[in-house]
């Protein structure tokens, strides 16, 4: 099975970290053959049987720190996720919250993938009491 630390990937420079990415498997896919959700005492059984299905992924988390954006260091991360996918057979990936108004991220995703299946908004309304 896929660990996290095989999907989180860091970038230094002078010894220090100035962007990283972490993607994790899609636990989801084994979980929901589990009854009430409950590990135990018998789901641990269903999950360590099923998990083998897994074969797509989160990517929760990509940082860069502003004075590097726009040199390529999410497009080398990108390539190091996609060469991990590859080895552990993950098929898709997702990417968590992305925000409608993230010019920057969206703009990136849809140069890598099929299409926007989902969207996120924040709404805001004054509340006067």
């Amino acid at each position: 099975m896929t660990t996290p630390f095989d999907l989180t990937f860091l970038v230094e420079k002078d010894d220090e970290i100035i962007g990283f990415l972490i993607a994790v498997p899609n636990l989801n896919q084994v979980l929901k053959f589990i009854k009430n959700g409950k590990l135990f005492p018998f789901g641990i059984f269903k999950f360590l049987f099923k998990k083998h299905t897994i074969n797509s992924a989160r990517i929760m988390i990509l940082g860069i720190l502003d004075e590097y954006r726009g040199l390529g260091i999410d497009l080398v991360l990108y390539q190091h996720l996609k060469e991990a996918f590859r080895k552990h057979k993950i098929l898709r990936a997702e990417a968590c919250y992305v925000l409608e108004n993230n010019q920057r991220m969206n703009s990136i995703l849809s140069k890598l993938s099929e299409g926007v299946i989902k969207k996120y908004r924040i709404y805001e309304k004054t509340i006067i009491i």
